[in-house]
């Protein structure tokens, strides 16, 4: 960490390891969130077209 190279290169590391952690955190929330809204939960198994409307696709 003694030149700004090495420290750019750090920052980019940690900003993918975040991006994947956010990821993982929603991924892990989302189903509680839409149990608790009266929203249907999804799953491995569900089909897309149950979790994208045909107007989305059209787009």
């Amino acid at each position: 960490m003694q030149s700004a190279d090495n420290l750019e290169r750090m920052a980019v590391i940690l900003m993918f390891v975040a991006v994947r952690l956010i990821q993982i955190r929603e991924a892990l929330i989302l189903p509680y969130n839409r149990k608790q809204t009266g929203g249907e939960v999804w799953h491995e198994k569900t089909s897309a077209d149950q979790m994208v409307s045909d107007d989305v696709v059209k787009r």
